[in-house]
This record gives structure tokens, sequence and C-alpha cells, in this order.
């Protein structure tokens, strides 16, 4: 996953973009953090190339390469035990799609890349326990959110969706997300 923004902030080129490779997202599409839109095919924006382990395109898209502006670049790739970028099939159910990470998530980020609906965020602070309904959507200016069919729960190997909502959960809906491990030790030495 590649999050990408101009460090000029002006309306013009105010957007983050996202690319990610994963489910029905291809090196031809974009979401943009900023919106609640679905993923967008478009050849300009990533030069329809799949990006690697150490490199990634941009074409002549204007909210990704305009002549002197300066970007910013956020990138993300699978670490055993610290972070997964991937995605996963809604069932719409309250007892929901189970991900497997591979670690405890302390932080996850989920979009619905074929609907319409914000970017949402759960993290292991906030209430500090499962199931969690306190999150954040970074695609809007609000405040935090607590709704009751808008949950997850942050499990010792992933997460598992709890509810029927479109935002995390709806039936048949192609999701993406990004994670981060609660305690990524896995390689660390003890003294």
């Amino acid at each position: 996953m590649v999050i990408i923004k101009s460090r000029v902030a002006t309306s013009a080129d105010g957007n983050w973009l996202v690319y990610v490779k994963a489910g029905s997202v291809d090196e031809t599409d974009y979401l943009l953090l900023n919106s609640t839109g679905s993923a967008t095919d478009e050849a300009g924006a990533f030069n329809d190339t799949a990006a690697t382990t150490t490199t990634f395109s941009v074409g002549t898209f204007a909210d990704l390469n305009q002549s002197s502006k300066t970007y910013i670049a956020y990138c993300f790739a699978n670490v055993e035990g610290y972070s997964k970028v991937g995605s996963y099939i809604g069932n719409g159910s309250t007892d929901g799609t189970f991900v497997y990470t591979g670690f405890r998530p302390a932080w996850v980020m989920i979009k619905w890349s074929d609907g319409s609906q914000d970017w949402t965020l759960f993290d292991n602070k906030r209430p500090g326990f499962n199931e969690t309904d306190k999150y954040l959507h970074p695609s809007v200016n609000a405040a935090e959110g607590d709704y009751d069919t808008l949950e997850v729960d942050l499990l010792s190997n992933g997460f598992k969706c709890r509810g029927p909502y479109n935002h995390i959960n709806s039936s048949g809906g192609n999701y993406i997300y990004l994670a981060f491990a609660d305690q990524p030790f896995k390689f660390s030495n003890a003294f």
C-alpha cells in the first residue's frame, strides 16, 4: 500500500491517493483516503504498473505528478509479525468475516473498495477491550464514533468483523485493510 499526497495544501491538490494491489483493486486503480468513493480506474495514476518491493510508478495524473510540486509517499508492506496489507470479502453477518494477520492487531484501517463508505480505523486503545465499537474515519473531519453495529474483535491472530455495517462487512463487499501488530517482537532478542 502506498499513500501519496502533495506537500502543498491547496484545494486543487489536497487529495491523499492510495495505491494498493489487493482483492478487487489492481495497479490501474486508486482510492482517495480523504473520500468515501470506491476504487477508480485511472491508467494515468500509476502507469498501470504494479509496485514492487522497492519501487512504485506514478503517471501524469495531476494529484500525483505536477511540475514543481513536492510529494510525500508513505509505503507499507507485509512484514511478518509486524504489518499486513490485504483484502477480504464481507459476509453481512453479525458473525462477520475473520481476517488472519498472523498477529494481534493494535491498529486496523478498513475500506470498502467497491462501495462508497468512509475509511474506518479501529485500535486497541479505544475502548481498550473487545468488541471495540470506537472508531475514527480518516476520510472525514469528525470526532470519534461509537456505533453498536460497527464493531471488530481484535484477536490474537487477526480481527473479526462484528456486524453487517457496510463500512466493514457488507455481504459480498470487497474490502482492503492495513494492520499493525500490538507487540511486534517476533525477531527480538531478550537480554
